[in-house]
C-alpha cells in the first residue's frame, strides 16, 4: 500500500495515500512535537521532543480505496530524560538512543522496555542495526576525542571493543 505516516512539530500524526494525494487519518493526542516516527506492518511509534514514545495501532480497510479505520494508542513511556536523537526497528524491536546518554529497547508486540543501555560518556547520534548478525553499531559523542563506536549485542548488551572506522569500511573486531 501507498502510505505514508508524518510526525508533525505541532504533535499531530498526518496519514496520507500517495495513489490518491489525500490525507486519509489525522491522530491529534498531544501537542509535544514529533521528532522520529516509525511505520512497521500495523504498529506506529512516535518519538516526542520531551522523550517520551507513543505506541499507536494503525488499522486500514484492506478494499481501495484505502482508509484508516482506527488509530488507537496502545502505550506512552517516558523513555528518556532528554530529547531522542534516534528511533529505529528491527523485526519486533524498536530502539531508541538519546542526549540522555542513554539506549532502550522496546519489544513492538506488547510496547515494553526490553533493556537499556547507559554506558555512554555522551549523548547517542547515530544508531544502526545489523539483523542478520544481531548486534547493533552506535556512535556517541564524548569529551574525549572525537567520540567512541561500540559494538554490542542487542540480546545481553556486552560491550566488544571500541571501533573506528577507516574510509567508511568497518574493520573486523574480535570479542
Amino acid at each position: 500500500q501507498s502510505i505514508i505516516v508524518c510526525g508533525c512539530s505541532d504533535g499531530a500524526v498526518e496519514v496520507a495515500c500517495l495513489e490518491r494525494n489525500k490525507l486519509i487519518g489525522l491522530y491529534l493526542q498531544s501537542r509535544i512535537g514529533i521528532v522520529h516516527i516509525l511505520f512497521t506492518g500495523s504498529r506506529v511509534v512516535l518519538a516526542r521532543l520531551d522523550g517520551s514514545i507513543e505506541f499507536l495501532e494503525l488499522l486500514l480497510t484492506s478494499e481501495r480505496p484505502t482508509r484508516v479505520t482506527s488509530i488507537t494508542l496502545l502505550k506512552t513511556v517516558r523513555a528518556h530524560q532528554k530529547p531522542i536523537s534516534f528511533l529505529l526497528a528491527s523485526s519486533l524491536t524498536a530502539v531508541s538512543a538519546s542526549y540522555d546518554h542513554t539506549l532502550k529497547l522496546f519489544d513492538l508486540r506488547s510496547c515494553h522496555l526490553q533493556s537499556m543501555l547507559h554506558a555512554h560518556r555522551g549523548p547517542v547520534t547515530a544508531v544502526c542495526i545489523d539483523a542478520t548478525n544481531n548486534v547493533c553499531l552506535l556512535k556517541s559523542s564524548t569529551t574525549f576525542g572525537k567520540g567512541s563506536k561500540f559494538l554490542f549485542f542487542r540480546r545481553c548488551f556486552r560491550h566488544a571493543k571500541k571501533v573506528s572506522f577507516v574510509a567508511g569500511v568497518l574493520p573486523l573486531v574480535n570479542y
